[in-house]
């Protein structure tokens, strides 16, 4: 997948906590994690619904 992408109400395992909340990859780098959510889409976003699935260090591939 390629772009700008939001993944929305995903459990996010942190280096010193697991929260639920939402991640932005802009260009293929993260930019932003917010625990608790709240991020808001922009127009050139693709939106994933992360709830149920898990987003771990390593294994979060944009």
């Amino acid at each position: 997948m390629t772009g700008d992408l939001l993944i929305q109400n995903a459990t996010m395992v942190l280096p010193d906590r697991v929260v639920v909340g939402d991640l932005r990859v802009i260009s293929g780098s993260i930019q932003t994690v917010a625990a608790g959510g709240g991020l808001v889409p922009t127009a050139s976003e693709t939106v994933i619904d992360g709830t149920g699935l898990h987003l771990i260090p390593g294994a979060i591939d944009p």
